[in-house]
């Protein structure tokens, strides 16, 4: 998966335009591995599936 996000990012990069990756369900333990390949932003955080967001840490 990572090489070829990586290359879609570069993609995008070249072109001045924002990646935005969109993903359905809990993807905490791959976050570290979407930053790394070098998206703008991702879609959505779902709660429903685990993705809380905790304020104040």
């Amino acid at each position: 998966m990572l090489p070829y996000l990586k290359r879609c990012v570069g993609v995008a990069k070249r072109l001045s335009v924002p990646f935005v990756k969109h993903t359905d369900g809990n993807v905490w333990r791959i976050l570290d591995l979407l930053v790394e390949a070098g998206i703008d932003a991702l879609h959505p955080i779902e709660p429903a599936a685990g993705m809380k967001i905790k304020k104040g840490g």
